[in-house]
């Protein structure tokens, strides 16, 4: 949300918040400096000594974060944090275009022994480099004196040096390391391959292409959003999960809804009429098969009821809450298809939301992107039927710190429309939120 915020209102607090707190994580023992990604949580509150453990979901929603920093601050560090997470997954955890759930964080019976070293250890592979070891890092003590977390230091020394020849160096340095490491035990791998988390990932480099224009990630999204139609059965459910090349389960409605608006952002980026008619078609399945009571939508639908009892659920938890993910695909189907109905659904679930909204701000933040564009009359989008490929066009952006509203238009394909107080280069879509 403070992202959205800042692409509205300009106000650099809210960005200077994002950022700093990504900053801390990646120079943090949360993330693994020598192998890439972030573990999923921080037992200490320097953020130093991790939980090791790996989750794919936690990779979603932080590399969409990551690429609105690179393309807002333009800083060596994210375009870095981008690729070594994405390589990460695509060496250890991805089969056929998909990814794995997670990676454990014991081995050997023991947490964190793949990912720490002693002082001993260190200084007989880094040899000579040990010295200059120190210069970037630093190392905090895990569960005893013998065993170290390596966090970095690398934000005051980017203050003073080139941010690109740090990471090259860096990496140099690491590259003893890497090797020593990768003949360890590994820790387990969850072979589960999960809808819902691979939808918000694939939902991730449609974001990443929109930010960087970088064509790799729009394709990886393709191919990503192709292999999760596959999840469908011949029936018209999603199953939940895959493991080698069957299918398991009941979709819950996580994972229709994370699709659906995974099809829609994909549409935005490609034109291609497929992935709107099949958003369409899974948000018409939830209101078919899923209860619909006070504003939200049960977690299961009808084909669960022997097994789990409907939750009717309005809270964020490790993901994005499954019914404000569908108010904000009513509100993109209502600017595509100019259809008011969706517009009314959007509405309806959101004002149910107010009063959980005010006591529970931080449990329930995905809601305020969706309830703040109602409040202020939304982002009207325009489109032309003739373009190859489908961006579309923001044609009224409020200001959020006073009455004024401010006016624009964007230029695509051959046409050109009149932008008040953006420069055209400065301009991103994704959501059909302009990113000035």
């Amino acid at each position: 949300f403070f992202i959205y915020y800042y692409s509205l209102s300009g106000e650099t607090k809210a960005l200077d918040h994002v950022q700093l707190s990504i900053d801390r994580m990646m120079s943090g023992g949360i993330y693994d400096h020598i192998g890439g990604a972030f573990s999923c949580y921080s037992v200490d509150s320097k953020w130093n000594i991790p939980h090791f453990e790996k989750m794919l979901y936690d990779h979603a929603a932080i590399l969409e974060v990551v690429g609105f920093l690179l393309h807002y601050r333009n800083e060596v560090r994210y375009s870095f944090l981008i690729d070594h997470c994405i390589a990460f997954f695509e060496q250890h955890l991805s089969e056929n275009g998909l990814y794995f759930s997670s990676i454990d964080a014991d081995s050997e019976g023991e947490e964190g022994k793949f990912y720490s070293w002693t002082i001993l250890e260190l200084k007989s592979i880094l040899k000579d480099n040990f010295e200059e070891f120190h210069e970037y890092f630093d190392l905090v003590p895990f569960e005893s004196e013998s065993h170290f977390v390596i966090v970095a230091k690398y934000l005051s020394l980017i203050e003073n040096s080139n941010e690109q020849d740090y990471f090259e160096k860096r990496n140099k340095i690491l590259e003893s390391l890497t090797n020593n490491r990768s003949q360890r035990i590994w820790p387990s791998i969850d072979n589960k391959i999960i809808l819902s988390w691979n939808g918000l990932m694939a939902s991730t480099f449609v974001s990443l292409y929109f930010t960087t224009k970088k064509e790799k990630y729009l394709n990886k999204a393709i191919l990503m959003v192709e292999a999760l139609l596959q999840f469908q059965s011949l029936d018209g459910y999603l199953h939940r999960l895959k493991v080698g090349t069957k299918f398991y389960g009941f979709g819950f409605l996580e994972d229709y809804s994370i699709l659906s608006n995974t099809l829609l952002n994909l549409y935005q980026a490609t034109g291609n009429t497929i992935y709107l008619v099949k958003a369409k078609e899974f948000i018409a399945y939830i209101e078919s098969e899923f209860e619909f009571k006070e504003g939200l939508f049960s977690n299961v639908g009808k084909n669960h009821v022997d097994s789990m009892s409907p939750m009717f659920d309005s809270m964020d938890h490790s993901i994005q809450n499954s019914n404000s993910l569908i108010a904000e695909s009513y509100r993109i189907l209502n600017l595509l298809e100019n259809n008011g109905d969706y517009l009314i659904k959007s509405e309806n679930m959101c004002k149910h939301q107010i009063a959980p909204m005010i006591q529970n701000p931080f449990s329930m933040a995905s809601w305020f992107i969706p309830y703040f564009e109602i409040e202020n009359g939304g982002l009207h989008i325009k489109s032309s039927k003739a373009d190859t490929r489908f961006w579309g066009m923001c044609s009224s952006i409020y200001e959020i710190n006073s009455s004024k509203i401010r006016k624009t238009e964007l230029c695509f394909n051959n046409t050109c429309y009149i932008l008040d107080e953006f420069e055209k280069e400065n301009i991103v879509l994704q959501g059909f939120r302009t990113i000035n």
